[in-house]
């Protein structure tokens, strides 16, 4: 099971919001930025954002879709346990 603490990520320093974990040994963790820094997108990397959404809108690929039907053409692709 996967825990969960609230830190601040400062360089490499791990300021805690709460109480920290109460571990006696090194604990491999993974760090989740959960607001990314603005300034570390670059223009170009936006203008390349931009296009690729203008493009994606552009296609407009979900007008002959209807939902419903095609979660009754998935359901059908496969048998259920024990059902024949």
């Amino acid at each position: 099971m996967l825990l969960t603490y609230r830190a601040i990520l400062k360089g490499s320093q791990v300021i805690w919001l709460e109480s920290p974990p109460h571990l006696s040994e090194e604990t491999e963790v993974c760090i989740t930025i959960l607001s990314p820094n603005p300034q570390a997108v670059t223009p170009q990397q936006r203008q390349a954002m931009a296009d690729s959404l203008g493009r994606l809108a552009n296609l407009n690929i979900s007008s002959d879709l209807e939902p419903s039907q095609l979660q009754r053409d998935i359901r059908q692709d496969h048998s259920l346990p024990n059902r024949d």
